[in-house]
């Protein structure tokens, strides 16, 4: 989740799909003006994606996306660097994530990266903003950089900006001749446990392959999701066990599906979530406070949200989920927004309603719109604009099954 400035007065989460099947749900955050993002991101370049593949690292799915670099605007980067994106699918196991840019091999892109502060791996910055796809117009000659908040409920893309390459490059110019570059040692730009990348530009089949979404069968059984959260605190806000409840309640009343559970440690040892490979899935939501194993930087993301699920059972058509989990970040942008306890439900919603499979909306009165500002968080309490109830009564009715373009 990512914060917007008081003029855009927004919040929202969404899926996406990541190429070779690789998963992820779009987050909250700010929405960053572009100078503002070209400052919070210490590696920006522009290259073609050339693979794009997921592994498993200390307990978690990763997607790392290798870019040959053909033009670099800060950072110093290499020729070849790799990215590592939360969330990915390996075998029958995968994670989505929200708020994730997706990338396809072959693709030209312009990407804004920012640092993960566990181990100065490369990902981008503000999650879905901090990636630009080139396309070009032979008819024209026209070169443009558009950039997706994820897709709707539906799996369509949502077009969030389009503007000439040039404008782009020229604003990350300026904006360069105010900021300090950031050195070379501070960065691992080819993160030591990536698989070695393997081009799958020249192979369709590999990144062709329809992610439609996942649900909690249970709920289909009759059976709650058990919402567990830590004992760690937000400034101001406290544990986060009133809001959470205040959350659960709210969500309970257009579908009942969640029951608040108890405080639990349980997942201290992985980045989100327990490791699949080693122990058996726990069908709960675990909302962690602040961000315990520094997966997130402080660029303007409040939040993410997503869950682990099985890629070889499908009901309706939806993968079957296994562990979801909320991730409120610690960053001083954060933090700042957190003190209002509005916006700690709200954001606390929206990465709930993403581990319960919804996308985003493309509707700012939406609570799934893929932004938040400070005024969105002034009414004093969790609202819901149509999207946010027609989407969670349709995915979890069971007479609804997913389809390509559903």
């Amino acid at each position: 989740m990512q914060a917007l400035p008081r003029r855009l007065p927004v919040l929202a989460i969404a899926l996406a799909v990541l190429a070779v099947s690789t998963p992820a749900i779009a987050d909250l955050s700010i929405l960053q003006p572009l100078d503002e993002l070209t400052r919070v991101s210490p590696v920006i370049v522009r290259g073609d994606v050339y693979s794009v593949d997921a592994a498993w690292e200390d307990g978690t799915i990763y997607t790392y996306v290798t870019v040959d670099v053909s033009e670099v605007f800060r950072g110093g980067a290499p020729a070849r660097i790799t990215i590592k994106q939360l969330g990915g699918v390996v075998g029958e196991m995968g994670l989505a994530i929200a708020g994730q840019a997706a990338f396809v091999p072959g693709e030209e892109v312009m990407l804004f990266l920012g640092l993960r502060p566990r181990d100065n791996t490369l990902m981008t910055s503000v999650l879905w903003q901090g990636k630009w796809a080139v396309s070009r117009d032979a008819a024209t000659g026209t070169t443009e950089a558009v950039r997706y908040a994820g897709d709707d409920d539906d799996g369509t893309p949502l077009l969030h900006d389009r503007l000439a390459l040039a404008d782009l490059e020229r604003v990350t110019q300026t904006t360069m001749a105010t900021v300090r570059d950031v050195t070379n040692s501070d960065i691992v730009f080819t993160p030591p446990e990536a698989p070695a990348p393997v081009n799958t530009v020249d192979n369709p089949v590999a990144h062709k392959i329809a992610f439609l979404g996942f649900s909690w069968h249970e709920v289909f059984a009759g059976t709650l999701i058990p919402t567990l959260f830590g004992k760690t605190k937000q400034p101001k806000v406290g544990t986060g066990a009133k809001q959470i409840k205040d959350t659960v309640k709210a969500q309970n009343a257009i579908k009942k599906t969640l029951p608040v559970f108890k405080k639990s440690n349980k997942y201290k040892g992985s980045i989100v979530g327990s490791d699949l490979r080693t122990s058996a899935c726990a069908m709960d939501n675990v909302v962690f406070n602040r961000d315990p194993k520094g997966e997130i930087a402080n660029d303007g993301t409040l939040a993410i949200g997503g869950a682990f699920f099985f890629t070889n059972i499908l009901i309706r058509g939806f993968s079957k989920a296994c562990n979801g989990f909320v991730v409120m970040n610690d960053g001083s942008t954060a933090d700042g927004l957190m003190q209002n306890k509005t916006c700690y439900h709200n954001v606390l919603n929206h990465e709930l309603l993403h581990a319960m499979g919804l996308g985003h909306s493309t509707k700012n009165v939406n609570l799934m719109f893929p932004s938040v500002s400070m005024a969105a968080c002034q009414g004093g309490k969790i609202t819901y604009g149509g999207d946010d109830k027609k989407g969670k009564k349709k995915l979890y009715n069971s007479n609804f099954a997913a389809r390509v373009g559903h």
